[in-house]
């Protein structure tokens, strides 16, 4: 004759209990994780702007330019900007503003819509930077 274990209602409770406080700490630890990582990386997180001329059709109703907003992240103190080749492509004007206020005209020194990456240069120096990583070190 075999034997079942049947749970109670209160080993069950425990069961929970213990496996949302295991979910718990998982999830503090990896919040804790996040944290780091953008109080380490946030400085150099910009917001990249910007404009162009709209096409005839709108700028005969009015609407002279076409504005736009995307984001890039300085990797080296000396202001090379990563961002997405799409949001700088068409660009008459970029504007980076970075965390601090402070707004730099960059010009594009690298564009590659195939891989939607452009690269900016900020004349600028001393600033904050992000390390990018090796992803075949995971």
């Amino acid at each position: 004759m075999k034997l079942k274990r049947v749970l109670s209602n209160s080993d069950g409770q425990q069961l929970a209990s213990g496996a949302r406080s295991i979910e718990a700490k998982a999830l503090d630890a990896y919040s804790e994780a996040v944290i780091r990582a953008a109080d380490r990386v946030g400085p150099a997180v910009v917001s990249v702007g910007m404009a162009m001329r709209a096409p005839e059709q709108f700028h005969r109703q009015g609407l002279p330019e076409i504005r736009g907003v995307g984001s890039g992240v300085i990797i080296t103190p000396d202001g090379y900007v990563l961002t997405n080749s799409h949001v700088v492509q068409s660009a008459e004007r970029i504007d980076i503003r970075l965390q601090d206020g402070r707004t730099f005209s960059p010009q594009i020194v690298g564009n590659d819509p195939h891989s939607d990456l452009a690269v900016l240069l900020v004349p600028e120096s001393g600033l904050p930077s992000a390390e990018l990583g090796d992803s075949s070190a995971l």
